[in-house]
């Protein structure tokens, strides 16, 4: 017995679990964009911390600590987010669960 889902458009099978239609998965080349949008973005992000450091002249312990909070933010808490980082936001990528709301931590 099939029932169509109205939030996501999948289809639900007692035998097998949620079947999405093929228009729900991003594909291959679209991660692999996200990836290289996010390491840009990152890349970017670090620059400018390293510029501030340098400005400000603070140790370089204090940058190994800034630059993991910064990462661990921007791909855990922001992809988790409603808005997703800044590649989800560009491709117009959203991440759910099963019942198509969000994902919990």
């Amino acid at each position: 017995m099939e029932n169509s889902d109205n939030k996501t458009g999948s289809l639900k099978n007692s035998n097998m679990g949620v079947i999405y239609s093929k228009d729900d998965h991003i594909g291959l080349w679209k991660r692999i964009l996200i990836i290289i949008i996010d390491c840009l973005a990152l890349l970017i992000f670090g620059v400018i911390i390293l510029l501030l450091f340098e400005m400000f002249q603070l140790p370089d312990n204090y940058l190994i600590i800034t630059g993991f909070v910064v990462v661990f933010i921007y791909l855990t808490i922001l992809k988790a987010s409603g808005t997703g980082t800044l590649a989800y936001i560009i491709l117009k990528v959203k991440v759910v669960g099963l019942d198509g709301s969000r994902p919990s931590f």
